[in-house]
């Protein structure tokens, strides 16, 4: 599960073949960790809530 939400944040933090601005990947970014958090595990939980710090 980990290994597949760090591969979709991936995809869109640093999309090669779009023309969406920065501002927009970064709100989406977060409500993706936010709905992950809902899904996964407390652990999960906590890394995710310090990847989000660290944005």
């Amino acid at each position: 599960m980990e290994n597949e939400v760090l591969e979709y944040l991936l995809k869109n933090i640093a999309p090669e073949k779009t023309d969406i601005p920065t501002p927009t990947k970064t709100k989406t970014s977060m409500k993706i960790k936010e709905t992950n958090n809902d899904k996964s595990s407390n652990e999960t939980k906590l890394e995710s809530s310090s990847i989000t710090g660290e944005i």
